[in-house]
Parts: structure tokens; sequence; C-alpha cells
């Protein structure tokens, strides 16, 4: 969370919160940036797979080192191909959610399913206390 906060302030990336957590303010701020960016992009394209690599490739291989991600340096091979399946991961997921939400949204026509407005009893309903 801390190492992206040097696309703020320049230099190495941060590993520590800094002063009062500064650092980690930054880094969140820049992270739900870049997730909210990256979310719409998701719903154009609908294909998480490519989105996450598009978001590797754009931040390993077209902004500036300065707009990279910082967390590359601190990060194995293997946990920084898990941090992208995991946006991969989470992207899909709101893929999911949102074809579930907007399935139900949808207008069949079919009624037969919902409960229409409600119906007379056939019967007149006494009170027990009337029947004496």
């Amino acid at each position: 969370m801390n190492a992206v906060a040097h696309i703020y302030d320049g230099g190495a990336p941060a590993t520590a919160d800094g002063r009062d957590g500064r650092n980690a303010w930054l880094g969140f701020g820049v992270h739900t940036a870049a997730s909210l960016w990256w979310a719409m992009v998701n719903e154009r394209l609908r294909n998480p797979a490519a989105v996450a690599l598009l978001a590797y490739l754009v931040d390993f291989h077209v902004v500036p080192a300065r707009l990279r991600p910082g967390f590359e340096r601190h990060l194995s091979s293997l946990s920084l191909a898990l941090v992208y399946g995991a946006l991969a991961a989470g992207l899909a997921l709101a893929v999911r959610l949102n074809d579930r939400l907007d399935h139900h949204e949808e207008e069949n026509g079919d009624k037969s399913d919902e409960r229409g407005p409600a119906k007379s009893r056939p019967y007149r309903v006494v009170a027990p206390e009337t029947l004496r």
C-alpha cells in the first residue's frame, strides 16, 4: 500500500507508513483510483483476464518508471503474478455479480412466478366470538 506513494513524492517506493500514515493514505487513494479505472475498463471489455493483463502491461511497459506501482521492488515474481491474478479474480467476480443482477432486472414476460395482487377469499372470515 505504501509503495505507490512514490508516484506523488518521487524517489524510491516507500516501505513504511510515513508521518501520520501519509504513505498509507496516499497509497490507498492511488490504489482506489486505479481499481476504479480498471473496473470501468472491465465494464467495457467484459474480459477480466484481458483487463488484468492490460493493467500489467500499462504498469510495467507503458508508463514511465516514476508511475510504476512500486510494489514490484518489494515482491517476488510469483507474488507479483498473484497480485494481477487477484485483480482478474476480483473483476471476474464483479462481472458475475453484475450478470446476476442484470438477469433479475430483465423483463421476460413470464409472470407465473410473481405474486399478483391480493385475491379476495372465497368465503367470509368470521370471528370466533360471533359464533356463540
